[in-house]
């Protein structure tokens, strides 16, 4: 072996007989949440809430890759947060507790415990042909299941897992929908107040315009000729457009940017929810959804309230899907070409029932979610009861 090999062999055995005499003496359990991007901390925010109300833990957060953010962003958070913060140039080389993922990656030691908590609800999406959640994402280098648990919005996406992914069933924990239950507990706003606070007046009827990214998009595949109708659409209606962040140049290779286009549309009437900012803040406010496979079309249903459903023949889901359910009772379209006659035929149609059903196959445990993760998260950590 050669002397830089020795002394690299020498430093690593070192450090782990200085970590194993530190950690020995530890009273308290660190967990650190990895956050990718403003997108993700939406999602970890909630838990990250109820973490750190544990006297017998200390919540950390990693940055993973701080030049997706917007300058002084960052700095907001911790401050507005009390965030305790760790690079991950450090990080990734410390014995955690629990590491928290709302995304898959990056690398992190192996024998830390590791919980992917998903960002959102299970539209289905492939990537590469394979399923994003229940893919080679969630395995490790060995094609080992990288998590100790994998966290589901509802039993019936738990079940789906079990008949289509049957490796990943004992991981999968059905907690419910930390988001859901703010939208319709915690944080709820009326459509009023929702509608003053962007300026779209309480009076009109409104319809929302939510696209996730890619070549199977709505915004892709339809988005230039939704702008044209802008003027007509807000002639008539409120009209608020929730584009995933990845519409926005963070990778240009994901699409076109739609940032410099969207910015010259002036158009009364009209609200573009900011890049990165969840669309399920503003649904309350929303008498119809326009959508596709985004999984923030999945909130939706729990207002029941009408859905026009854009989809491509050829888009192909996993198996584990709530997309295919949401598709089932929606007003399907191929294209926008008549969406003012077709927003028409949904309001009228529209049957109150199905989309009740279908609210239920989305998310169990409404209400409950916060205290599922915490429950699945202080046992993983052998917590149980130590609240």
């Amino acid at each position: 072996m050669k002397r830089g090999g020795l002394i690299a062999g020498f430093l690593k055995r070192a450090y782990l007989a200085v970590e194993s005499l530190v950690l020995r003496h530890k009273r308290k359990k660190d967990v650190l949440i990895v956050v990718h991007n403003k997108l993700m901390w939406t999602y970890a925010r909630p838990l990250y809430e109820g973490l750190r109300r544990d006297k017998g833990m200390r919540v950390w957060v990693c940055f993973v890759w701080p030049h997706l953010w917007e300058s002084g962003d960052i700095r907001a958070l911790v401050k507005r947060f009390s965030l305790r913060t760790v690079p991950y140039r450090l990080g990734v080389y410390l014995k955690w507790d629990l590491i928290v993922f709302p995304n898959h990656g990056p690398y992190f030691r192996r024998d830390c415990r590791k919980i992917y908590i998903g960002h959102g609800l299970h539209s289905g999406k492939l990537v590469g042909g394979k399923s994003y959640v229940f893919g080679s994402r969630s395995l490790d280098e060995r094609g080992k299941i990288l998590y100790d648990r994998l966290f589901v919005s509802s039993e019936f996406v738990r079940s789906q897992v079990k008949d289509h992914h049957p490796d990943f069933y004992p991981v999968v924990r059905a907690v419910g929908s930390l988001l859901m239950d703010e939208m319709l507990n915690g944080h709820r706003r009326s459509r009023e107040e929702v509608l003053k606070e962007i300026n779209l007046d309480p009076g009109r009827r409104t319809m929302m315009i939510a696209s996730t990214w890619g070549p199977f998009s709505l915004i892709e595949n339809q988005g230039m000729e939704l702008v044209k109708k802008l003027p007509a659409l807000c002639a008539k209606y409120n009209v608020i457009l929730s584009l995933h962040l990845l519409n926005y140049g963070i990778w240009p290779s994901e699409g076109r940017n739609w940032k410099p286009i969207l910015d010259k549309v002036k158009v009364k009437n009209l609200y573009i929810i900011p890049p990165g900012i969840g669309g399920h803040l503003y649904m309350e406010a929303a008498d119809l959804l326009v959508t596709d496979h985004s999984s923030v079309g999945l909130y939706f249903p729990a207002y029941a309230r009408p859905i026009i459903y854009y989809q491509r023949p050829d888009l192909k889901l996993d198996g584990v899907s709530l997309t295919h359910e949401l598709r089932s009772v929606s007003y399907c379209v191929r294209d926008t070409s008549s969406l003012s006659a077709d927003i028409g035929r949904a309001l009228s149609n529209f049957d109150v029932r199905p989309m009740e059903e279908l609210a239920d196959k989305i998310a169990s445990y409404p209400g409950r979610a916060q205290e599922r993760y915490l429950e699945e998260l202080l046992s993983l950590m052998g917590m149980d009861g130590k609240r």
